[in-house]
């Protein structure tokens, strides 16, 4: 946990890490949809996926590892 952090906000920072990940693996019309079931009622979870999801697609390809299929 980092330094700083309360049990309740290192839980909140691993389930948003977690949707971030269920997300990116979705097809991007699914992700929206996905985002909201699996964030109902909460909107500071969602909040902080969104955000998570902003910085990656900000960041352009400096985030995402792409992989020749042929490497496979």
């Amino acid at each position: 946990m980092e330094p700083g952090l309360t049990d309740r906000d290192a839980e909140l920072e691993k389930q948003m890490l977690a949707i971030c990940d269920e997300v990116l693996a979705l097809p991007s019309a699914e992700r929206d949809d996905y985002l909201a079931a699996r964030c109902a009622g909460r909107p500071a979870l969602r909040a902080g996926v969104e955000s998570l999801l902003q910085a990656i697609d900000d960041s352009g390809h400096f985030l995402k590892l792409e992989v020749d299929e042929q490497e496979l």
